[in-house]
């Protein structure tokens, strides 16, 4: 029969042996839990897809009016410009994580213009003598109606995530192509009366543009993936979409966009 006492030490033996095990494995599962993991280590899809909404400060079409002169024939040929450009717009885009710092976006934007254009042309040579200009006159109303389509690709770098952080801000840069479509003017001859004052034709564009363009913004998501993503961007055009008179498109394009990709 086996002493009392045996059995006494032999259960102390395997109660001191199983403590600090047991201890072992409580820290560390408390250490995994009170860690709070790395937003990089948390699986993202690459791919990621939405709308954005843009609005643009400043006009599409420079402010101005315009004035030609020639000697031969004697012409005085005066266009005032009247811009009609809704200042929002709106698109697709698409997006592609390459690494943690660096990725790509492209979008395609819309934007609908109008602008109207009244020229005056005086034909014939000013009396100087005379207070009041007497030529002979003639008044065109211009009316044009287009679509822009923008296309940039920016390629983006933002700085390593830190733990749990939400939101990410990034820089931008990359080239820009603009497309002109659905031109239709429609001119109104008031003076001098006619009997059929409104014909159709089409203004001289550019149907393709190019520029370069740089950003910066923040990209924020929420639980569920949904990522909202404010962008202020600048635009330099090395070209004109109209540059028809007085009726010209600004080179320089301030843009405010907001992006839900998913």
């Amino acid at each position: 029969m086996t002493n009392p006492w045996t059995r006494l030490l032999a259960a102390a033996c395997l109660f001191a042996a199983a403590a600090p095990a047991q201890t072992t494995t409580s820290s560390s599962a408390s250490s995994q839990q009170e860690e709070p993991a790395a937003f990089l280590d948390v699986k993202e899809r690459r791919f990621h897809f939405g709308a954005r909404a843009r609005f643009i400060p400043l006009n599409l079409f420079r402010k101005g009016e315009l004035t030609a002169i020639t000697e031969d024939p004697p012409i005085e040929w005066q266009t005032q410009l009247d811009r009609k450009v809704p200042i929002a717009g709106y698109g697709v885009t698409a997006e592609f994580q390459i690494t943690t710092s660096f990725g790509v976006a492209a979008d395609l934007l819309f934007h609908q213009v109008r602008y109207e254009m009244l020229n005056n042309i005086r034909t014939g040579r000013r009396n100087p003598n005379s207070t009041i200009d007497n030529r002979p006159v003639t008044q065109i109303r211009e009316k044009t109606r287009a679509q822009f389509f923008d296309l940039p690709i920016i390629v983006r770098w933002r700085p390593t995530d830190e733990y749990g952080d939400p939101a990410r801000w990034f820089l931008g840069i990359g080239p820009t192509v603009r497309q002109t479509r659905n031109v239709r003017t429609f001119y109104d001859q008031s003076l001098p009366r006619v009997d059929n004052p409104v014909t159709e034709g089409v203004a001289p564009f550019n149907k393709h543009i190019y520029g370069a363009t740089v950003a910066a913004g923040i990209t924020a998501k929420d639980d569920f993936g949904i990522r909202i993503t404010p962008e202020v961007r600048y635009t330099r055009w090395v070209g004109q979409s109209f540059s028809n008179f007085a009726a010209r498109t600004n080179r320089h394009q301030l843009q405010i966009l907001l992006g839900i990709t998913f």
